[in-house]
């Protein structure tokens, strides 16, 4: 009778201690999810700040209001922080708010990072930027509520925790760049003799990860072959077997991104040949590149182009084919960086076919630049980004934080060519 009485209070202890250990789960922070008793979130206010009046804090607050509704039938109040914070008040706070929750919710929360955090009256929803602040909503809906039996919207977990995802340890900056050379001229003040060291001076300054040259002649492949070898970057493409129809090239630093894969394709009816597609006279390439940070292991596609020069329909088919591409590496999961010469303006329909799956990542960065990208080797300062010298794009898609984009017009005394350099810094983030 003993010896049952001991199994079977073993047993017992047994089947708690897995209660417990399925009933809390920690993901580089403390999140419990033993529910006592239920809460209904149908009472709670959504609160935004009132200084967030127009921007993507507002937007993403709205949402989450239209999200609740949607997804449970339960249509929460709305208001900004403008009246004074009551500590018993229900609420759910939506990004930075003034309330003191929030700021203690933000104590080392950077770019993409995110928490959401429950202290028995008030919810807090923060990220380091809009891109976290959606990742912590989409948490909150997916992982924090539940909705009962008997219709109430209440928090699986109702004793106070934070939960906390951070990106730190998986980061990868990284740098791109992007320039048309010109087709290698001789009779002139900015031939290709002049110009090379000033390129070269510029990347050894500037040093970036990945680098997608356009207009690379024969004569401009084998130059930089020669002159990058000593900074440490290699060609990631081979030479085509025709290498007058192949312009396009991308070089990477090999100190800090490795080369998974390469390769290049034509926009064209035939992409797998040289080919001159949809009535184009030139041979319109696209080169790319897989490449992983050897640092984080973290891997990003490098696509750089040069599209027609004269003809918006032939642009349009030859664009049909570089987004198929673009969609093959983004349903791998991969973010990619899409450069390069499009001979289209920020008003054309190839900017706004482009922009519908892609960002502009000048539009993004936290630092930018509102310079033109072609210059016909004259300084008119007055010529932007909105005005028609603007056709040079860097586009990403995934989970990019863009911190910087520049645009270079000289480097060591001279114009580079008669289309400034881009120069991208950015974080991918993974989860």
């Amino acid at each position: 009778m003993r010896k049952m009485l001991r199994c079977t209070a073993l047993l017992l202890s047994a089947w708690m201690l897995l209660l417990a250990l399925t009933g809390c789960r920690r993901d580089d922070g403390e999140a419990e999810t033993n529910r006592n008793s239920e809460i209904d979130l149908s009472a709670y206010t959504v609160v935004y700040s009132d200084k967030a009046a127009n921007s993507a804090e507002k937007t993403l607050a709205v949402k989450f209001r239209t999200t609740v509704l949607e997804k449970y039938g339960v249509e929460l109040a709305i208001a900004t922080d403008d009246a004074a914070y009551d500590s018993e008040a229900k609420q759910i706070l939506v990004g930075h708010t003034a309330y003191p929750p929030t700021g203690t919710a933000s104590d080392d929360i950077t770019r993409k990072d995110y928490t959401v955090r429950y202290d028995g009256n008030q919810i807090v929803l923060l990220g380091g930027d809009a891109d976290g602040l959606s990742s912590a909503i989409d948490y909150f809906l997916e992982s924090a509520v539940v909705l009962t039996d008997q219709k109430i919207l209440t928090l699986r977990n109702t004793d106070p925790y934070t939960y906390r995802y951070t990106y730190a340890s998986a980061e990868s900056a990284l740098s791109v760049v992007s320039l048309n050379l010109r087709t290698a001229t001789s009779a002139s003040s900015n031939n290709q003799g002049l110009r090379e060291p000033r390129i070269v001076n510029f990347l050894s300054e500037k040093r970036p990860d990945s680098v997608g040259f356009q207009e690379c002649t024969v004569f401009w492949r084998t130059r930089l072959d020669t002159v990058l070898e000593p900074l440490g970057y290699e060609r990631a493409q081979p030479v085509h077997n025709n290498p007058q129809a192949m312009k396009n090239y991308i070089w990477y630093r090999k100190d800090t991104v490795k080369l998974c894969d390469s390769g290049y394709f034509w926009l064209s009816e035939t992409p797998d040949f040289a080919s001159q597609g949809f009535g184009s006279e030139y041979y319109i390439s696209a080169a790319w590149a897989i490449l992983e940070n050897r640092a984080t292991g973290v891997r990003y596609v490098h696509i750089n182009t040069h599209l027609d020069a004269y003809h918006e329909d032939i642009r349009i088919r030859e664009l049909e084919v570089l987004m198929q591409h673009v969609r093959q590496y983004s349903e791998q999961g991969l973010c990619v960086f899409l450069t390069g010469d499009f001979n289209s303006t920020p008003n054309s329909p190839i900017y706004e076919t482009v922009t519908k799956e892609m960002t502009d990542t000048r539009k993004i960065a936290v630092s930018t630049s509102s310079k033109h990208t072609y210059n016909a080797y004259s300084n008119d300062e007055s010529a932007v980004y909105e005005s028609k010298k603007t056709i040079d794009y860097c586009f990403c898609f995934g989970d990019v934080s863009v911190e910087s984009f520049e645009v270079f017009e000289k480097s060591g005394g001279g114009y580079l060519s008669d289309h400034n350099a881009l120069l991208i810094r950015a974080v991918i983030c993974k989860r």
